[in-house]
């Protein structure tokens, strides 16, 4: 994960923001306002995120991974119920 901050890129030249953010999002085909541009970046996966919308993306994958977990230890839980149910047949 590399963070673009915005405060640093404010610190370059203008020539060197516009090669900078030309060179890392006209790839990804987007339109940017000037507020857009003043953002703190997030790469990610090779993928660009204002830092809002990588919070986001984090806290639903945060979110699918504790499901899952909840999903697994449910199933472990079943797992050795019936494990014990056996052993105790013998």
């Amino acid at each position: 994960m590399n963070i673009i901050r915005a405060k640093e890129m404010d610190s370059k030249s203008i020539e060197e923001q516009l090669l900078f953010y030309k060179q890392r999002f006209e790839e990804e085909n987007c339109v940017m306002s000037g507020s857009e541009l003043s953002n703190d970046w997030v790469i990610y996966n090779d993928q660009a995120y204002s830092t809002e919308a990588f919070e986001r993306l984090i806290a639903k994958e945060k979110a699918e991974l504790n499901e899952r977990i909840e999903s697994l230890n449910k199933q472990i839980t079943r797992a050795v119920s019936e494990l014990n149910k056996l052993e105790n047949e013998i």
